[in-house]
Protein backbone atom coordinates (compact mmCIF):
# COMPACT_ATOMS: atom_id res chain seq x y z
CA UNK A 1 0.00 0.00 0.00
CA UNK A 2 1.16 3.51 -0.87
CA UNK A 3 -0.30 5.60 1.93
CA UNK A 4 1.24 8.99 1.14
CA UNK A 5 3.09 10.83 -1.63
CA UNK A 6 4.33 14.36 -0.96
CA UNK A 7 5.19 16.35 -4.07
CA UNK A 8 6.33 20.00 -4.48
CA UNK A 9 4.36 22.51 -6.53
CA UNK A 10 6.03 25.05 -8.83
CA UNK A 11 6.87 27.17 -5.77
CA UNK A 12 8.51 24.24 -3.99
CA UNK A 13 5.69 23.74 -1.47
CA UNK A 14 5.27 20.07 -0.51
CA UNK A 15 1.76 18.65 -0.24
CA UNK A 16 -0.16 15.40 -0.47
CA UNK A 17 -1.08 14.18 -3.97
CA UNK A 18 -2.55 10.74 -3.28
CA UNK A 19 -6.07 10.16 -2.01
CA UNK A 20 -5.85 7.95 1.05
CA UNK A 21 -7.28 7.51 4.52
CA UNK A 22 -4.83 8.10 7.35
CA UNK A 23 -2.62 5.29 8.60
CA UNK A 24 -4.90 4.39 11.51
CA UNK A 25 -7.89 4.09 9.19
CA UNK A 26 -5.91 1.88 6.82
CA UNK A 27 -5.18 -0.54 9.65
CA UNK A 28 -8.69 -0.54 11.10
CA UNK A 29 -11.08 -3.13 9.64
CA UNK A 30 -13.97 -1.09 11.06
CA UNK A 31 -13.03 2.19 9.36
CA UNK A 32 -15.64 3.41 6.90
CA UNK A 33 -13.15 5.64 5.09
CA UNK A 34 -12.30 4.42 1.59
CA UNK A 35 -9.00 2.61 1.03
CA UNK A 36 -7.91 3.09 -2.57
CA UNK A 37 -4.17 2.65 -2.60
CA UNK A 38 -3.46 -1.06 -2.26
CA UNK A 39 -1.67 -3.58 -4.44
CA UNK A 40 -4.43 -5.23 -6.50
CA UNK A 41 -4.41 -8.91 -7.51
CA UNK A 42 -4.43 -11.79 -8.29
CA UNK A 43 -6.22 -10.10 -11.23
CA UNK A 44 -6.96 -6.38 -11.25
CA UNK A 45 -10.14 -4.99 -12.82
CA UNK A 46 -13.13 -7.16 -13.74
CA UNK A 47 -13.71 -10.73 -14.86
CA UNK A 48 -17.14 -11.23 -16.40
CA UNK A 49 -19.54 -13.28 -14.27
CA UNK A 50 -16.56 -14.37 -12.17
CA UNK A 51 -15.86 -17.33 -14.41
CA UNK A 52 -13.15 -18.50 -16.78
CA UNK A 53 -11.66 -21.72 -18.13
CA UNK A 54 -8.10 -23.00 -18.50
CA UNK A 55 -7.49 -26.21 -20.44
CA UNK A 56 -11.24 -26.96 -20.42
CA UNK A 57 -11.46 -26.66 -16.63
CA UNK A 58 -13.90 -23.96 -15.48
CA UNK A 59 -13.15 -21.89 -12.40
CA UNK A 60 -15.63 -19.78 -10.42
CA UNK A 61 -14.39 -16.73 -8.56
CA UNK A 62 -15.85 -14.54 -5.82
CA UNK A 63 -18.38 -12.14 -7.35
CA UNK A 64 -18.01 -8.87 -5.47
CA UNK A 65 -19.14 -6.36 -8.12
CA UNK A 66 -22.67 -7.32 -9.01
CA UNK A 67 -22.40 -10.56 -10.99
CA UNK A 68 -18.74 -9.87 -11.78
CA UNK A 69 -15.39 -10.38 -10.08
CA UNK A 70 -13.44 -7.19 -9.26
CA UNK A 71 -9.84 -6.57 -8.12
CA UNK A 72 -9.07 -10.10 -6.95
CA UNK A 73 -12.34 -10.69 -5.12
CA UNK A 74 -13.65 -10.24 -1.60
CA UNK A 75 -10.19 -10.74 -0.14
CA UNK A 76 -7.78 -9.61 -2.83
CA UNK A 77 -4.09 -8.84 -2.43
CA UNK A 78 -4.93 -5.44 -0.93
CA UNK A 79 -6.64 -7.15 2.03
CA UNK A 80 -4.00 -9.67 3.07
CA UNK A 81 -0.87 -9.39 5.21
CA UNK A 82 2.46 -9.31 3.37
CA UNK A 83 5.95 -9.80 4.76
CA UNK A 84 8.40 -7.01 3.99
CA UNK A 85 12.01 -5.89 4.02
CA UNK A 86 13.74 -2.57 3.20
CA UNK A 87 15.46 -1.89 -0.12
CA UNK A 88 18.60 0.27 0.11
CA UNK A 89 20.75 0.76 -2.97
CA UNK A 90 22.83 3.61 -4.41
CA UNK A 91 20.13 4.92 -6.73
CA UNK A 92 16.95 3.80 -5.03
CA UNK A 93 15.38 3.05 -1.68
CA UNK A 94 12.06 1.55 -0.71
CA UNK A 95 10.25 -1.54 0.48
CA UNK A 96 9.94 -5.06 -0.91
CA UNK A 97 6.78 -6.96 0.03
CA UNK A 98 6.17 -10.70 -0.39
CA UNK A 99 3.01 -12.77 -0.29
CA UNK A 100 2.24 -16.45 -0.92
CA UNK A 101 -1.17 -16.84 -2.55
CA UNK A 102 -2.59 -20.28 -1.92
CA UNK A 103 -4.29 -22.64 -4.36
CA UNK A 104 -7.95 -21.71 -4.99
CA UNK A 105 -7.63 -18.44 -3.07
CA UNK A 106 -10.73 -16.47 -4.15
CA UNK A 107 -11.24 -19.30 -6.67
CA UNK A 108 -7.97 -18.96 -8.59
CA UNK A 109 -6.02 -22.13 -9.44
CA UNK A 110 -2.43 -22.66 -8.34
CA UNK A 111 -0.17 -21.25 -5.68
CA UNK A 112 1.61 -17.98 -6.52
CA UNK A 113 4.67 -16.41 -4.93
CA UNK A 114 4.27 -12.65 -5.31
CA UNK A 115 6.73 -9.80 -4.82
CA UNK A 116 5.73 -6.11 -4.85
CA UNK A 117 8.50 -3.55 -4.69
CA UNK A 118 7.96 0.19 -4.21
CA UNK A 119 11.03 2.44 -4.46
CA UNK A 120 11.97 6.10 -4.90
CA UNK A 121 14.96 7.42 -6.87
CA UNK A 122 17.02 10.64 -6.88
CA UNK A 123 15.25 11.58 -10.15
CA UNK A 124 11.93 12.23 -8.38
CA UNK A 125 10.58 8.87 -9.50
CA UNK A 126 8.52 6.26 -7.73
CA UNK A 127 8.97 2.81 -9.24
CA UNK A 128 6.60 -0.12 -8.86
CA UNK A 129 7.73 -3.64 -9.74
CA UNK A 130 5.47 -6.66 -9.36
CA UNK A 131 6.64 -10.21 -10.01
CA UNK A 132 4.74 -13.47 -9.60
CA UNK A 133 5.64 -17.13 -10.08
CA UNK A 134 2.73 -19.63 -10.22
CA UNK A 135 2.75 -23.37 -9.53
CA UNK A 136 0.32 -23.95 -12.42
CA UNK A 137 -1.39 -21.98 -15.17
CA UNK A 138 -3.36 -19.10 -13.70
CA UNK A 139 -4.39 -15.54 -14.68
CA UNK A 140 -2.26 -12.76 -13.18
CA UNK A 141 -2.58 -8.99 -13.61
CA UNK A 142 -1.29 -6.97 -10.66
CA UNK A 143 -1.55 -3.19 -10.32
CA UNK A 144 -1.74 -0.38 -7.78
CA UNK A 145 -5.00 1.50 -7.23
CA UNK A 146 -3.55 4.89 -6.22
CA UNK A 147 -5.87 7.84 -6.87
CA UNK A 148 -3.97 10.98 -7.84
CA UNK A 149 -4.90 14.61 -7.21
CA UNK A 150 -2.10 17.03 -8.06
CA UNK A 151 -3.80 20.16 -6.69
CA UNK A 152 -1.99 19.56 -3.40
CA UNK A 153 -3.86 18.94 -0.17
CA UNK A 154 -7.03 18.28 -2.19
CA UNK A 155 -7.79 21.98 -2.55
CA UNK A 156 -9.86 21.12 -5.61
CA UNK A 157 -11.19 18.13 -7.52
CA UNK A 158 -9.42 16.71 -10.59
CA UNK A 159 -11.59 18.41 -13.20
CA UNK A 160 -8.99 21.15 -13.72
CA UNK A 161 -6.30 18.52 -14.47
CA UNK A 162 -5.35 17.57 -18.02
CA UNK A 163 -4.61 14.01 -19.11
CA UNK A 164 -2.60 12.82 -22.09
CA UNK A 165 -2.53 9.12 -23.07
CA UNK A 166 -0.24 7.35 -25.54
CA UNK A 167 -3.18 5.23 -26.63
CA UNK A 168 -4.72 4.98 -30.10
CA UNK A 169 -7.40 2.46 -29.04
CA UNK A 170 -9.68 1.76 -26.09
CA UNK A 171 -11.94 -1.09 -24.96
CA UNK A 172 -15.69 -0.34 -25.09
CA UNK A 173 -17.65 -1.86 -22.19
CA UNK A 174 -21.12 -3.20 -21.48
CA UNK A 175 -23.46 -2.12 -18.68
CA UNK A 176 -21.40 -4.14 -16.18
CA UNK A 177 -18.18 -2.39 -17.30
CA UNK A 178 -16.94 -5.63 -18.88
CA UNK A 179 -15.16 -5.12 -22.22
CA UNK A 180 -17.37 -6.12 -25.15
CA UNK A 181 -14.38 -7.58 -26.99
CA UNK A 182 -14.10 -4.72 -29.46
CA UNK A 183 -10.80 -2.83 -29.67
CA UNK A 184 -11.94 0.57 -30.92
CA UNK A 185 -9.97 3.49 -32.31
CA UNK A 186 -10.08 6.63 -30.17
CA UNK A 187 -9.85 8.92 -33.20
CA UNK A 188 -13.01 10.97 -33.61
CA UNK A 189 -14.35 9.99 -30.17
CA UNK A 190 -14.40 11.54 -26.70
CA UNK A 191 -11.84 8.90 -25.70
CA UNK A 192 -9.12 10.55 -27.78
CA UNK A 193 -6.56 11.85 -25.29
CA UNK A 194 -3.49 11.58 -27.50
CA UNK A 195 -3.16 15.31 -26.86
CA UNK A 196 -3.78 16.64 -23.37
CA UNK A 197 -7.49 17.06 -22.61
CA UNK A 198 -9.07 18.69 -19.58
CA UNK A 199 -10.65 16.04 -17.36
CA UNK A 200 -13.71 18.25 -16.83
CA UNK A 201 -14.49 17.83 -20.53
CA UNK A 202 -13.97 14.07 -20.49
CA UNK A 203 -15.96 13.50 -17.29
CA UNK A 204 -18.92 15.47 -18.67
CA UNK A 205 -18.87 13.56 -21.98
CA UNK A 206 -18.63 9.98 -20.67
CA UNK A 207 -21.09 8.27 -18.35
CA UNK A 208 -22.30 4.94 -17.07
CA UNK A 209 -25.72 4.20 -15.57
CA UNK A 210 -26.37 7.90 -15.08
CA UNK A 211 -22.99 8.59 -13.42
CA UNK A 212 -20.48 10.70 -15.30
CA UNK A 213 -16.80 9.88 -15.60
CA UNK A 214 -14.23 7.53 -17.08
CA UNK A 215 -13.85 3.86 -16.06
CA UNK A 216 -12.29 2.42 -19.20
CA UNK A 217 -9.20 0.59 -20.35
CA UNK A 218 -6.93 2.04 -23.04
CA UNK A 219 -4.46 0.13 -25.20
CA UNK A 220 -0.87 1.35 -24.79
CA UNK A 221 0.32 2.09 -28.32
CA UNK A 222 4.06 1.41 -27.93
CA UNK A 223 3.71 -1.63 -25.68
CA UNK A 224 6.73 -3.94 -25.87
CA UNK A 225 7.39 -5.80 -22.64
CA UNK A 226 10.81 -7.04 -23.71
CA UNK A 227 12.62 -3.92 -24.84
CA UNK A 228 11.17 -0.57 -23.78
CA UNK A 229 9.19 1.07 -21.04
CA UNK A 230 6.82 3.21 -23.10
CA UNK A 231 5.09 6.39 -22.10
CA UNK A 232 1.55 5.70 -20.92
CA UNK A 233 0.12 8.90 -19.43
CA UNK A 234 0.87 12.46 -18.40
CA UNK A 235 -1.34 14.07 -15.74
CA UNK A 236 -0.96 17.82 -15.18
CA UNK A 237 -2.48 20.31 -12.75
CA UNK A 238 -1.95 23.78 -14.20
CA UNK A 239 -2.87 25.61 -10.99
CA UNK A 240 -0.17 23.90 -8.89
CA UNK A 241 2.28 23.17 -11.69
CA UNK A 242 2.60 19.54 -10.60
CA UNK A 243 2.92 16.94 -13.31
CA UNK A 244 2.98 13.13 -13.18
CA UNK A 245 4.45 11.12 -16.07
CA UNK A 246 3.75 7.37 -16.15
CA UNK A 247 5.69 4.72 -18.06
CA UNK A 248 4.92 1.00 -17.93
CA UNK A 249 5.50 -2.33 -19.66
CA UNK A 250 1.84 -3.35 -19.40
CA UNK A 251 -0.39 -3.61 -22.50
CA UNK A 252 -3.24 -1.50 -21.13
CA UNK A 253 -4.06 1.22 -18.65
CA UNK A 254 -7.34 1.67 -16.77
CA UNK A 255 -8.37 5.28 -16.23
CA UNK A 256 -10.89 5.75 -13.42
CA UNK A 257 -12.04 9.20 -12.31
CA UNK A 258 -13.64 8.26 -8.99
CA UNK A 259 -17.15 8.14 -10.41
CA UNK A 260 -18.56 5.80 -7.77
CA UNK A 261 -17.27 7.66 -4.72
CA UNK A 262 -19.62 9.67 -2.53
CA UNK A 263 -21.63 12.37 -4.32
CA UNK A 264 -21.82 14.35 -1.06
CA UNK A 265 -19.24 17.16 -1.04
CA UNK A 266 -19.29 17.00 2.75
CA UNK A 267 -17.26 13.80 2.35
CA UNK A 268 -14.47 15.62 0.47
CA UNK A 269 -11.86 14.66 -0.44
CA UNK A 270 -13.35 11.16 -0.43
CA UNK A 271 -15.98 12.02 -3.03
CA UNK A 272 -16.62 11.94 -6.75
CA UNK A 273 -13.86 13.12 -9.06
CA UNK A 274 -11.37 14.03 -6.32
CA UNK A 275 -8.87 11.50 -7.65
CA UNK A 276 -7.91 9.71 -10.86
CA UNK A 277 -6.45 6.20 -11.11
CA UNK A 278 -3.83 5.39 -13.74
CA UNK A 279 -3.74 1.60 -13.41
CA UNK A 280 -1.27 -0.24 -15.63
CA UNK A 281 -2.51 -3.78 -16.24
CA UNK A 282 -3.59 -6.49 -18.68
CA UNK A 283 -6.70 -6.11 -20.82
CA UNK A 284 -9.69 -6.56 -18.47
CA UNK A 285 -11.50 -9.89 -18.87
CA UNK A 286 -8.72 -11.10 -21.20
CA UNK A 287 -9.15 -14.54 -19.65
CA UNK A 288 -12.53 -14.71 -21.44
CA UNK A 289 -11.47 -12.95 -24.65
CA UNK A 290 -9.12 -15.22 -26.66
CA UNK A 291 -8.22 -12.41 -29.09
CA UNK A 292 -6.96 -10.19 -26.24
CA UNK A 293 -3.31 -10.55 -25.17
CA UNK A 294 -3.23 -13.38 -22.65
CA UNK A 295 -3.01 -12.85 -18.91
CA UNK A 296 -2.36 -16.54 -18.26
CA UNK A 297 1.01 -17.23 -16.65
CA UNK A 298 2.13 -20.86 -16.79
CA UNK A 299 4.17 -22.95 -14.41
CA UNK A 300 7.85 -22.10 -14.83
CA UNK A 301 7.09 -18.59 -16.13
CA UNK A 302 7.54 -15.31 -14.26
CA UNK A 303 5.04 -12.48 -14.49
CA UNK A 304 6.76 -9.07 -14.43
CA UNK A 305 5.13 -5.65 -14.25
CA UNK A 306 7.35 -2.59 -14.07
CA UNK A 307 6.12 1.01 -13.91
CA UNK A 308 7.73 4.39 -13.28
CA UNK A 309 5.84 7.39 -11.91
CA UNK A 310 7.93 10.54 -12.44
CA UNK A 311 7.06 13.79 -10.67
CA UNK A 312 8.02 17.21 -12.02
CA UNK A 313 6.75 20.78 -12.27
CA UNK A 314 5.76 22.83 -15.31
Amino acid sequence: TVSSVLCPDRSGVLDEVILCANFQDLLSPDSQKPKYVGTIGRVSNRIGRGKFSINDVQYSLATNNGENHLHGGSRGFDKVVWSWCPVKEDQRAGVRFRYHSYHMEEGYPGEVDVCAEYCITPDNEMTMTFTAVPSQSTPISITNHAMWNLSGGFTSDIKNHTLELSCTHYLPVDDGLIPTGEVAAVEGTVFDMRSAVKLETIIAAIGHCGINGVDHSFVVSAHDVDEILPHVATLTCSSSGRQLVVNSNQPAVQIYTGNFLSSNLADAPFCQHYGVCIENQAYPDAVNKPHFPTMIVNEGETYTHHAVYKFRTV
